[in-house]
């Protein structure tokens, strides 16, 4: 079990977060509510084909007979109901203390606790140089478990190859579908293309670049051999106090054009300090960030 992820106690004193809606600022949760039947609030949109993971309470059963297919009752929440975690499993992500990917993993874990709370769908791909891990959109009773178990049993290793991850998600058509890239995005310009095809695409992206206090502050000092943890190019040299400045202000650089790419894409960006305990990442950081909000009183 992954020491960062919250409690179950602290998890479902998260329920009152849930997915922001796009565009809006009504705190209305992405997906319907199980409490909700038909006949409620909830606004009918139409039928469609039965998914796994469906809730079978919303089985339109005159329409399952008639088509001669599982046929569900689809509602206007129901139209926005997904959440996709895509996380990046390259070496990069192993550095840190805690490693960027135990915090990626554990932010994930508990992101697909509070949207299975609300009923939405919950899915998640991780890839390094290839697609490595795939849990398609549910909510079943076990869904939240075989999240966890799939995040959790993959290490970082290897390089990043986002461009081949962009072009396999852009064409879905699940057009009210949130997707959350968790990566340290380095290098920025790995990414670009990347991000600049899901901008096109229907999907909401939402880019959460991860960052360590070993990035932010480096300590190196003295004479040292670097080895690139994705590449294996070594390089010596002397590190003192001149190059820590120099690799934190490349650093800054970096991050400042990955927002740059992100807000011309319309991405939604926000920077997650690993140093951050994941629930108060969860209830300040992210929700600044327009990808949760609290529900109303």
């Amino acid at each position: 079990m992954n020491a960062l992820l919250p409690s179950p106690e602290a998890l479902n004193r998260l329920s009152r977060l849930h997915l922001k809606r796009d565009g809006s600022g009504d705190a209305m949760p992405l997906g319907s509510q199980r409490g909700a039947r038909p006949g409620s609030s909830r606004e009918f949109l139409g039928l469609r084909p039965y998914e796994v993971g469906d809730d079978l309470r919303d089985l339109d059963w005159a329409a399952t007979l008639r088509f001669d297919r599982p046929t569900l009752r689809l509602y206007r929440q129901e139209a926005e109901s997904s959440l996709l975690l895509v996380l990046d499993a390259s070496a990069s992500m192993g550095s840190g203390a805690p490693t960027k990917w135990a915090y990626v993993q554990a932010l994930a874990c508990a992101l697909g606790h509070i949207a299975l709370g609300h009923a939405d769908r919950v899915g998640a791909v991780a890839f390094n140089t290839s697609l490595l891990a795939r849990l398609p959109l549910g909510r079943r009773p076990g869904q939240w478990r075989a999240l966890r178990e799939s995040v959790e049993r993959l290490a970082p290793a290897g390089g990043a190859d986002f461009h081949r991850i962009a072009a396999w998600l852009a064409p879905m058509r699940a057009s009210h579908t949130v997707v959350v890239l968790l990566s340290d995005f380095l290098p920025p310009d790995a990414f670009a293309d990347g991000l600049r095809r899901l901008a096109r695409s229907p999907l909401r992206v939402v880019a959460l670049q991860v960052v360590s206090p070993e990035d932010t502050a480096p300590t190196l000092d003295g004479e040292c051999e670097l080895i690139d943890c994705e590449t294996g190019q070594r390089r010596s040299g002397w590190i003192g106090p001149a190059q820590r400045a120099a690799y934190v202000r490349a650093l800054q650089s970096a991050s400042a054009h990955l927002a740059g790419l992100c807000r011309e894409a319309g991405i939604r960006h926000a920077q997650i300090p690993t140093d951050v305990p994941v629930v108060r990442c969860l209830q300040e950081t992210l929700v600044r960030a327009g990808v949760l909000c609290r529900a109303r009183s």
